[in-house]
């Protein structure tokens, strides 16, 4: 069991509310992770394009998929954005989707985001085939967590964070 009156350090702990810097995460060009719930209580986790409008989370899909049918039948969702630089933001609230023009609309401003006229070109006619809805998260809840303050921490230890690009094993 844990014992609750061990606090979170504070390098730790996550913020709440939208920041600036975490609207800034949400506005850049990565891949976010969906989470749904299944019939049966697990989660549905599945990596995903975005668009974020100021207020909404948008992802585009197919009907027929897992994620659209659990928004249908439980229409809430969570949605994480993770930056490279090891920046997070989380939203979690109501989700439901939506349909004909309103979702080719927001086919065109995902698709814009992600894809070069070229590649619209060439993969265009597949995703309309594929993708005929798009899920609307509309989060109530937001957390987000950035290496400010772990960062912080380190300067106040004396460490010289120039040198943190050696510090961790490089992907290869």
């Amino acid at each position: 069991m844990t014992d609750p009156t061990v606090a979170i350090h504070p390098a730790a702990r996550a913020r709440r509310g939208l920041t600036d810097a975490g609207r800034s995460v949400l506005e850049r060009r990565l891949y976010a992770v969906l989470t749904t719930q299944n019939d049966d209580g697990t989660p549905h986790v599945a990596p995903v394009m975005f668009l974020f409008d100021g207020h909404r989370i948008i992802i585009e899909t197919g009907a027929a998929t897992r994620k659209a049918r659990n928004v249908a039948a439980r229409p809430h969702a969570s949605v994480l954005v993770q930056t490279p630089e090891a920046a997070w933001v989380l939203g979690t609230g109501p989700a439901h989707t939506v349909s004909g023009g309103n979702a080719l609309r927001h086919h065109d401003s995902i698709r814009t985001k992600y894809l070069t006229a070229r590649g619209q070109e060439a993969c265009g006619d597949l995703l309309d085939e594929m993708d005929d809805v798009v899920i609307l998260v509309e989060p109530a809840h937001w957390l987000s967590w950035d290496l400010a303050a772990f960062v912080e921490g380190l300067a106040g230890r004396g460490v010289d964070i120039t040198e943190a690009g050696d510090w961790f094993i490089p992907d290869d």
